[in-house]
């Protein structure tokens, strides 16, 4: 039955601002996956729940084995959770565009689009952490062709980056901050640091990099017996990341390399499917839509990974995601659903 709410952007947007209302941290996704059953079971809207631990579940709406498509989001978030507010034009919270967002769009296109058989609405959890939720539901599934909305500014990823997280040990002897030890380099580990920098940027000229924290430890009033710089190197899709992860463990010097994780980057190959996100775009706003590619890692990797052509596209911006005021247009996340309604509606013509 089409069409059981009568404001699609008004069933949207409450649901959206619902959603960020309930504190989601990664792997405790729990009390939003029950507030979404809840609306569901409202519509009479079949799903199949994935435990992945505790209290932390993927909802898969239609859940058919095989898709021919999945349209995915995760409903997880990072911490420290920011309370919902309305500013402007803009809805800010704590997953507003990281990616609530997508959830409410998902909600909303299985209660008022006509889901075909062999498509599915995927809610995923962990994203943020480990991806066990994509991990858990590829246990079980087998689609073929995934969009997942993430933060592109609506721009359609074709594309995503790799990243390598990683952190570099340098180690030193504890002394007092007055001696001459404590500004010998070779036993202050922190006076390591700017040359260490230096390397970095020799060795991964071609890469972006960006340092993510710092650690130190030794005792009080003396310095460090070793400082920790933990880095995130983002790959781009046609990069190795294992040959870069290779190349910096062996050309580091200075510390020791401690590699925390890793995954490739990942290329859209099906151009039918590039086409049909294209067309529903254009027809959805009367505009051609941008091809980008996806600067951080999602679902859409492991996804990659496991064979399934992925493309990323969603309404916000990774310049507001896990920031302190992390906000999203509301006329983009209103975009982003005429599209991907536009998707279903066409998706059975290009695949």
């Amino acid at each position: 039955m089409l069409q059981r709410i009568k404001d699609e952007k008004k069933f949207l947007l409450e649901s959206l601002k619902t959603l960020i209302s309930i504190e989601t941290p990664s792997s405790k996704e729990g009390p939003a996956i029950r507030f979404i059953m809840n609306l569901l079971d409202n519509y009479s809207i079949p799903y199949e729940l994935q435990h992945i631990e505790g209290d932390s579940y993927n909802l898969i709406i239609n859940p058919v084995k095989r898709p021919k498509l999945i349209i995915a989001s995760h409903v997880d978030t990072v911490q420290p959770y920011v309370p919902l507010r309305v500013k402007d034009e803009f809805i800010v919270g704590r997953g507003a565009c990281d990616v609530k967002s997508g959830v409410a769009i998902i909600l909303t296109l299985s209660i008022s689009s006509r889901i075909p058989d062999d498509l599915s609405l995927v809610i995923l959890s962990q994203e943020e952490t480990s991806g066990a939720g994509s991990v858990k539901y590829l246990k079980d599934f087998y689609p073929e062709f995934a969009i997942v909305i993430e933060p592109t500014e609506l721009k359609i990823a074709t594309a995503g980056y790799g990243y390598i997280e990683a952190r570099i040990l340098i180690e030193g002897e504890a002394h007092h901050p007055n001696s001459i030890a404590a500004r010998n380099p070779l036993k202050n580990p922190i006076l390591r640091l700017g040359e260490l920098h230096n390397v970095l940027s020799s060795l991964l000229k071609d890469l972006e990099f960006t340092y993510t924290r710092i650690h130190s430890s030794g005792f009080e009033y003396s310095t460090p017996e070793s400082v920790e710089l933990s880095l995130e190197i983002m790959v781009p899709p046609d990069k190795d990341a294992y040959k870069v992860m290779t190349h910096l463990i062996n050309e580091i010097k200075i510390g020791k390399v401690i590699i925390e994780d890793i995954s490739s980057g990942f290329r859209t190959k099906n151009d039918k499917f590039v086409r049909l996100i294209s067309e529903a775009f254009k027809k959805a706003l009367n505009e051609d839509a941008e091809l980008a590619a996806m600067m951080a890692w999602t679902d859409a990797n492991n996804f990659a990974i496991n064979g399934v052509d992925s493309i990323v596209f969603g309404p916000g911006s990774l310049e507001h995601a896990h920031s302190m005021d992390e906000k999203v247009k509301i006329e983009d996340v209103w975009k982003a659903y005429k599209v991907l309604r536009e998707v279903i509606n066409l998706y059975s013509q290009f695949l």
